[in-house]
């Protein structure tokens, strides 16, 4: 075999990887998008369920200890990227607006060992609830019927879920319906 049929063989194939991998990607961007659609048809503007979990300290948090307040419910796990990836602007939007009435809970859906060493290696502040293999059938309860990581939602202060987001979810994303809400609150945003 001459070097230019080896190197035409080598493009060739690397097209052809190339080509699979964006098909790959596509069909998934297209199930998350499938999916993003089906949570928020069926959950946003109904009332949050119940929520009761322990910490990484083993004291329970329920979702009702925090009305009155703005809370992002997110499922994550150690193992999932995309979580991995918005975690640390979960903390920077909250340390901006908790003293305003917002908390972030993020809802583990791992194991606790796992979870309690990247919390305090990455200086994780919020609240981190353990629902370990609870989580995709808990996930379900909360809309996300296709199991997809990361998932949160957005509950107002009233309890009611006013943003439901399968996938990465991005910080301004969050933080314009996190205003809207805080705003929207009788007597408008805390000082």
């Amino acid at each position: 075999m001459t070097a230019q049929r080896l190197l035409i063989y080598v493009v060739a194939a690397v097209a052809a990887a190339s080509a699979g991998i964006a098909l790959r990607y596509n069909e998934q961007a297209r199930q998350m998008a499938e999916a993003q659609a089906l949570v928020a048809r069926g959950t946003v503007g109904a009332p949050a369920p119940e929520l009761r979990l322990p910490d990484l300290a083993g004291r329970m948090h329920t979702l009702d200890a925090y009305r009155g307040r703005v809370v992002l419910v997110n499922f994550w796990a150690t193992w999932c990227p995309p979580c991995l990836r918005e975690i640390p602007s979960f903390e920077k939007i909250r340390q901006r607006y908790l003293g305003r009435g917002f908390e972030v809970l993020g809802v583990a859906v791992d194991d606790t060992d796992a979870v309690r060493r990247f919390v305090r290696e990455h200086g994780v502040t919020y609240p981190q609830l353990l629902a370990g293999a609870r989580g995709t059938a808990l996930m379900a309860r909360f809309g996300n019927r296709h199991g997809a990581l990361p998932y949160s939602l957005l509950v107002d202060q009233q309890g009611i879920v006013r943003l439901a987001h399968a996938g990465e979810l991005r910080p301004e994303t969050l933080t314009e319906h996190l205003q809207a809400l805080l705003e929207a609150a009788p007597g408008g945003p805390p000082p």
